[in-house]
């Protein structure tokens, strides 16, 4: 559930703190950030074929989702600017 993602302090079942970092990483390769069961069934590795995603774009993606599901909107993350 990615509504109002920005608004919470961890997600993946509170195992990572929301930021920056963890966020494009665990949308690039999920299952290899929380190897518990079958993860694909719920999030792809990104990354491996048929999608192929390249870290820059899960970090464009991560910017977004730090950007555009806040209910209250504040600062552009550093790491976001120019993104």
């Amino acid at each position: 559930n990615l509504a109002n993602l920005a608004d919470r302090t961890a997600f993946a079942g509170d195992k990572y703190l929301l930021n920056y970092d963890n966020l494009w990483k665990w949308v690039y390769d999920a299952p290899s950030r929380k190897p518990m069961g079958n993860l694909k069934q719920h999030m792809p590795n990104f990354s491996a074929a048929p999608y192929n995603m390249t870290q820059a774009e899960a970090q464009k993606i991560a910017c977004s989702l730090l950007t555009d599901t806040t209910s209250t909107p504040g600062p552009t993350p550093p790491e976001c600017v120019g993104k």
